[in-house]
């Protein structure tokens, strides 16, 4: 169900038709959402996922939670599904403070590549597999441009770190 929800509001969001609704959202809030959306493909897999928010006070964002989840559940569930297997297999999941007006939400691990996504408009990031590293992060990019964000990622051993930052 996870998966099926995920793909339906992805593609809404590549597309463009789930408009921005901007409410008071905690980072805690959004970390705590993730981890409750993929528990059970987490156990399936058999992954540790780290989780931890230092963001100051609660963390308030003004930002649409429910396109913040979906961007940020997509590569968790690209994640997963390249652990697949992997014995002892560990990703990390964070809020943290960048500057004094940002908040960073951080996935990372050492297996899968999220480096080598093509830009939003590309045709391959619209079909194909919904779980690849290209399609989900043409759906988290779209995300932070409606928030005024951004997306980078960096290496981590063979693996990478992606990270949304919003203000």
């Amino acid at each position: 169900l996870v998966r099926s929800t995920y793909l339906l509001q992805a593609s809404r969001i590549i597309r463009r038709e789930l408009p921005v609704v901007r409410s008071r959202v905690a980072a805690r809030e959004i970390v705590d959402r993730l981890l409750a959306l993929v528990e059970a493909e987490r156990r399936l897999r058999i992954v540790e996922i780290d989780a931890a928010v230092t963001v100051p006070g609660d963390g308030t964002l003004w930002a649409d939670r429910d396109q913040l989840v979906v961007g940020l559940c997509g590569v968790l569930l690209a994640l997963l599904a390249a652990l697949d297997g992997v014995g002892g297999a560990r990703a990390t999941l964070g809020a943290h403070p960048e500057g004094t007006t940002h908040v960073a939400f951080v996935i990372a691990q050492e297996l899968l590549t999220f480096d080598d996504a093509p830009s939003s408009t590309s045709p391959t990031a619209t079909s194909g597999d919904p779980f690849s590293p290209a399609f989900v992060m043409a759906a988290l990019q779209h995300v932070a441009t409606a928030h005024e964000g951004r997306v980078s990622t960096s290496r981590v051993g063979v693996g990478s770190r992606v990270c949304l930052t919003v203000p």
